[in-house]
């Protein structure tokens, strides 16, 4: 399978002036206008023309070399005409559509041609599950495409992300790590504001008129400027505009008005929920305060309208760091095992694992365990990973007998070198 790289004859870590003088050199070569009327050096210099495109932008290059080839052309964002041509197929791609270059107005991987569909059905050809019964609803049309070929479909990276009703009450959910691999069952409160019983939002069982407004909640004020005085209205502060006064504060609130009500409830979460997913209440309510029937809280006429949406998120884990659904943990390792190698414990969310640490391993390149990390969205991958850091104990306490067993490593560890090299510093031999 020829890359962009051999179109244009040169290496992968070509230079921008070496990718021009290739560019050039075949242009001249293969321009339509050097023989007119052949088909074979039209279609090549399109084909160079867009390796060229592609390798002299350092953005699309350093993408294509990131992707590969194969990958890089079935982007969603990138359409090649020269994809199902016979040098450029791949496995996956083997038993694609007949058509490449959009002949009788096929859609197919051709660059996206067209609207009209000239296959029976008004199908492309990728797919052969059409059948006559169907209904135009399931080819999921858009751009006169059937959608039956993928390459057509949206990249679900690039739809935008649901976000939950701006007005919506939110109530908390926290997770530990754990319990986010499984379905769960969560015992959640959610406290609210209701209406004072007792007074009926009135503050208190009693009232008096203010006697600074005089009930009206406004008083006049006067501002002296000598030698006029003028009159202004303002709000009356002593009872807050309302013309009325406690005489008594109501008990049960104290004179605020209204009382905190708390409700207790049990909520099933899927699994796979991660940071900051949303989920409706109403979908995962399974007990209200004890009681199997859940609709009274729905059903109150406070809570009638209202929308409840439970927000997903993670309490911290001692020795875990959490960076984007991808787990660091710090593992700490002694001298001898970093260079003989041997078998060291890491902790993940999931359990304790027994890791092989080869002879020699360095300490700044972390050890990574695909999908161990915390749930992520779907988009994303569905699960992060997890990387443990080796962490060098050095021993700060040696007695007699280890001092000298590492004086004896250090004289053997350079008993080789050459004579005109010196020991570290500090690797002297102190008598």
């Amino acid at each position: 399978m020829k890359n962009y790289y051999d179109v244009l004859g040169v290496k992968p870590d070509a230079t921008p002036e070496e990718i021009k003088l290739a560019y050039r050199k075949l242009a001249k070569q293969y321009h339509p206008d050097i023989d007119p009327g052949n088909p074979e050096h039209e279609k090549r210099f399109r084909r160079i023309k867009e390796a060229y495109d592609t390798l002299i932008d350092p953005k699309r290059r350093r993408k294509y070399d990131y992707m590969g080839h194969s990958a890089y052309v079935k982007d969603p964002h990138f359409r090649s005409e020269f994809f199902d041509e016979e040098d450029y197929r791949t496995p996956e791609t083997d038993d694609g559509c007949g058509a490449s270059d959009g002949e009788e107005g096929h859609c197919g991987s051709c660059g996206g041609k067209g609207h009209g569909h000239t296959h029976e059905n008004g199908h492309c050809g990728r797919c052969s599950g059409h059948g006559e019964g169907e209904s135009e609803d399931a080819f999921e049309t858009e751009d006169g495409h059937c959608g039956a070929c993928e390459e057509h479909r949206k990249d679900p990276a690039d739809e935008e992300e649901e976000l939950p009703p701006p007005y919506a009450i939110r109530i908390a959910v926290w997770m530990d790590y754990e319990e986010a691999l499984q379905e769960c069952i969560k015992t959640i409160t959610f406290t609210e504001n209701i209406q004072c019983p007792v007074c009926m939002g009135e503050n208190a069982d009693q009232a008096r008129v203010c006697p600074d407004c005089e009930g009206t909640g406004r008083k006049i004020i006067y501002r002296y400027a000598y030698p006029s005085k003028t009159a202004v209205e303002i709000p009356c502060g002593r009872c807050r505009t309302t013309g009325r006064l406690a005489a008594k504060k109501c008990p049960a609130c104290r004179g605020l008005g209204y009382v905190e009500k708390s409700w207790t409830m049990k909520v099933r979460i899927p699994k796979g929920a991660y940071q900051q997913q949303f989920f409706y209440l109403e979908k995962c309510l399974l007990e209200l305060d004890g009681a199997e029937d859940t609709s009274p809280f729905f059903t109150l006429p406070d809570h009638q309208g209202k929308q409840f949406i439970l927000i997903i998120l993670y309490r911290e884990k001692e020795g875990f760091r959490n960076l984007g659904g991808h787990v660091h943990t710090d593992v700490h390792v002694d001298y001898p095992t970093v260079v003989l190698g041997g078998s060291i414990k890491i902790e993940t969310i999931e359990g304790v694992i027994d890791y092989p640490l080869p002879p020699g391993s360095r300490l700044d390149r972390p050890i990574r365990f695909p999908r161990k990390g915390l749930c992520i969205p779907p988009t994303l991958g569905g699960r992060g990973d997890h990387y443990a850091h080796l962490i060098l104990d050095i021993p700060t306490q040696l007695n007699t007998e280890q001092a000298a067993a590492l004086a004896r490593f250090r004289d053997l560890l350079y008993a080789d070198a050459a004579p005109d090299v010196d020991p570290p510093d500090g690797c002297s031999d102190a008598s």
